[in-house]
């Protein structure tokens, strides 16, 4: 994956624009958003299994309107009480 993007609700606080909510902060066109690498017995090494993760830096808008509207996606009817 070399690159993410997500767009958040409209709101009467920025007019007509979508609010970029995730923005990748590549460097490169060949650079990749996420890289994970598994070695079983590598060499030079005295493991037995390596995991490598090499990951790009992103940057995350808080946009509020965004975030409760995607909460009242999971919230229950008023009607419903949900017991332990």
């Amino acid at each position: 994956m070399g690159s993410m993007s997500a767009l958040g609700i409209e709101s009467s606080t920025i007019g007509a624009k979508l609010p970029n909510l995730i923005t990748t902060k590549t460097s490169g066109a060949n650079t990749q958003l996420i890289e994970i690498t598994f070695d079983s017995h590598p060499l030079n090494s005295s493991v037995d299994k390596r995991i490598q993760v090499k990951a790009q830096p992103i940057e995350i808008v808080y946009h509020a309107d965004t975030v409760n509207q995607f909460l009242k996606c999971f919230e229950l009817p008023r009607h419903i009480q949900l017991s332990k």
